[in-house]
């Protein structure tokens, strides 16, 4: 129970935090808009998309590890929490190194000699790039402190971090109308610095809060604790890129069919995309090390209800804004973004029913990694995440539209789900009934009414500010019929939680 209430408590923090940047960060994205115009704002998107690139890339190198870190943590072996750490410093150091030559190399090629960028913002590219570059090594030698963090579910410190950088880039967007130098190169570098300051703030952190998270090469260096580290990030590196491959190369495939204008739609998409999976992305940053720790720990039932809890309340988290938001982009985009590129709505639709997808087995990617075992799911999932670029690439060849992009992207997600569960089902024990009965099903029924009432809604009103009344009444209904449907359990610790809360308020 007290772990249970460490989850709820770390989820409530994490929640306020996401309320408070993402309302910040949409802000934020229609000032940068205003401010560099559709084809620049396209271009910071396809050049300086590598930090958004290497943020699913550091995800998945701080999720490994933060699994061995919470593996040990778990079986108290603290020891090993200090090799860990450091052998884990000296492998991103060394990694980071590797990237960066990569980075400088195919980089320099893609924008010189493949995209498709105007004469005139050629320099600007190569300036974003190099921001990109820099920014880059700094978020990948610090993802030990990351999953430092995590792993001791200091769940505070993350909110107010997070919180001080969408404020920090408020501020950019703020003043960049006022630089008369120009603004793209302007902006790339102010991102690059605001990255650098929350790396070091973070590092500076862990220093001087956790003892046992102290850099010693010399005292910890452990040759095969380095392989091991090494033999699973790679493998976690292999399916991230996956997921940045797809990402990213749909980004440089539409810049070399349509050209930057298409890439402010889809850079609009992502930030979409980005704010709506807070929710979710908050829920998993404070149950994955629980899950990790109950694997740890040897209690592998309780990492499985765990993982299906994840996936339950990912998707509901998700889905409970995602819903209405489908129906009601045109007119959310238009007050967001006053000007709206061109397939921005149609793009946002289908990323949002691709989100709702992929959440549906969330959990279970967390299960898999919490085992050890990820090198066929790495491989199966990789691959499939990799294939939307070559029938994308087919697709636009023949002549069809951009939106064809988004709808291959939807069903690459819906084959990873599927290999996803059959992946864990062969390495754990669960049956397809305990799966439908605590997880699907109870997704199914709040589903139906959102839609129910967004389709009501829709077709029978018709004002400017229709979209508060959709959203207002489909978000009830669905929190109506999610409290109707908690197990006894749930109830039970919902109840607990409130009675503490009240307490602390009188």
């Amino acid at each position: 129970m007290r772990a249970a209430n460490k989850v709820l408590g770390n989820t409530a923090i994490m929640y306020l935090k996401s309320v408070v940047t993402i309302f910040i960060t949409l802000y934020t994205v229609r000032l940068v808009l205003k401010s560099l115009g559709a084809n620049d704002f396209g271009l910071f998107n396809v050049v300086g998309g590598v930090v958004t690139m290497l943020s699913f890339l550091n995800s998945a190198m701080t999720t490994s590890t933060q699994r061995y870190l919470s593996h040990a943590i778990g079986s108290q072996d603290f020891l090993r929490i200090r090799k860990l750490y450091s052998n884990s410093v000296l492998l991103h150091l060394l990694l980071g190194g590797v990237l960066i030559l990569v980075f400088e190399i195919v980089g320099y090629w893609m924008v010189n000699h493949k995209l498709v960028i105007d004469s005139s913002r050629i320099i600007a590219a190569n300036y974003l790039l190099q921001f990109s570059i820099i920014s880059s090594f700094f978020s990948i030698v610090s993802v030990p402190n990351d999953a430092a963090i995590v792993s001791k579910e200091n769940m505070t410190f993350v909110a107010i971090l997070g919180v001080f950088e969408v404020i920090l880039n408020l501020i950019l967007a703020s003043l960049l109308s006022f630089f008369k130098y120009d603004k793209l190169i302007t902006y790339g570098f102010g991102i690059m610095l605001i990255a650098m300051v929350i790396r070091v703030i973070k590092w500076l952190y862990v220093k001087k809060t956790y003892k046992e998270f102290t850099f010693q090469p010399r005292k910890y260096f452990d040759k095969k604790m380095l392989f091991e580290l090494n033999s699973y990030a790679g493998w976690n590196i292999f399916g991230s890129i996956s997921i940045v491959g797809k990402n990213q190369g749909l980004a440089i495939i539409f810049n070399l069919f349509f050209g930057t204008v298409v890439n402010a739609a889809y850079a609009v998409t992502n930030q979409v995309s980005s704010q709506i999976l807070f929710f979710s992305r908050t829920l998993l940053q404070t149950m994955n090390p629980q899950i990790m720790q109950s694997e740890g720990s040897g209690d592998r039932k309780r990492m499985i209800k765990l993982s299906f809890l994840a996936c339950k309340y990912g998707y509901l988290l998700v889905a409970f804004i995602g819903i209405p938001a489908i129906f009601e982009m045109d007119k959310i985009l238009l007050v967001w973004l006053k000007d709206v590129p061109e397939y921005s709505v149609l793009f946002c639709r289908l990323i949002i029913i691709s989100l709702l997808i992929n959440q549906l087995t969330i959990g279970l990617q967390t299960a898999i990694q919490a085992t050890g075992q990820i090198k066929i799911y790495q491989i199966v999932v990789g691959a499939i995440q990799l294939l939307n670029l070559p029938i994308v690439y087919v697709l636009f060849k023949l002549g069809y539209a951009p939106y064809y992009a988004m709808i291959c992207y939807c069903v690459m997600e819906f084959l990873s789900c599927v290999f996803r569960f059959l992946i864990l089902k062969s390495i754990s024990s669960f049956t397809y009934s305990s799966f439908f009965k605590d997880v699907l099903r109870l997704q199914m029924l709040p589903t139906l009414i959102s839609v129910g009432i967004c389709v009501l809604i829709v077709n029978f009103f018709s004002f400017d500010l229709r979209f508060l009344l959709t959203f207002t009444a489909s978000i009830i209904g669905f929190f109506i019929i999610i409290l109707l449907s908690l197990t006894a359990q749930e109830r039970e610790l919902f109840d607990k939680i409130f009675s503490k809360v009240k307490l602390r308020l009188k």
